[in-house]
């Protein structure tokens, strides 16, 4: 049960966070599916089942809506969210963000975007302000799609959107202005630490190859952010 008069009262960030949170959920879903590799649910079960659970096809068509969603009402749910009032647009939007993700990814699963995140957290002392879930997830997209080697106008497209949003789409806007190298190493190798979802991608990831895709995306998310500056929150 989702309240969305306290959805509407609360920071128009919050409803932002849950909504790059759900973004990622087609990306991450088409690659899991693509791999063949085993669904979320699988993955959290115990114990394990005697077949593993494979995406299901429904689960796909609803991270696809999810995101079809968010994009078709990215602006207008954001607006009536900094005027902490409900609309049939902000409705679409939460139940985007909780009820479609939600059945969307345990029915998939995750991929590179939320073992970026993970990774992302050993720096959260040095993070300031602080990130949300989603906010990290956002970045964490952004760095998948460099590392599937998307084309570029996909790629550009959704930092566009994410900054509609209000989201992230660099390292500076993460907090992180002036991360050195070392650091970056340091969060690639917990990236593809054993057990990660990074794992469901289809193909091998090493902490190398994510290395080099955050550096990648932040050089392209900088030039992106000047062209098209990123919408405040409230």
């Amino acid at each position: 049960m989702v309240d969305t008069e306290i959805i509407a009262k609360a920071s128009a960030r919050f409803l932002a966070c849950g909504m790059g949170d759900a973004s990622s959920k087609i990306f991450e879903g088409s690659a899991v599916v693509q791999s063949g590799k085993c669904s979320f649910v699988w993955s959290e079960y115990e114990p394990k089942p005697s077949s593993p659970l494979r995406s299901t096809v429904l689960g796909l068509e609803l991270c696809k809506l999810t995101y079809n969603i968010l994009r078709k009402y990215e602006e207008a749910s954001m607006e009536v969210a900094r005027r902490h009032v409900v609309t049939p647009a902000l409705e679409m939007v939460v139940e985007a963000n909780t009820l479609l993700s939600g059945l969307g990814f345990e029915n998939t699963g995750l991929a590179a975007a939320h073992s970026i995140h993970n990774g992302f957290t050993i720096l959260e002392k040095k993070i300031k302000p602080h990130q949300y879930h989603g906010e990290l997830v956002t970045f964490g997209t952004i760095v998948q799609l460099v590392l599937e080697n998307r084309d570029l106008d996909t790629i550009v497209d959704y930092m566009r959107w994410a900054h509609k949003v209000g989201l992230p789409i660099n390292l500076s806007e993460l907090g992180l202005e002036g991360v050195s190298d070392e650091e970056l190493w340091k969060v690639a190798e917990k990236v593809v630490a054993l057990g990660e979802t990074i794992h469901n991608e289809p193909f091998g990831v090493t902490a190398e190859m994510v290395f080099n895709a955050i550096k990648v995306a932040d050089s392209i998310e900088r030039r992106v952010a000047k062209l098209y500056p990123r919408e405040l929150y409230d």
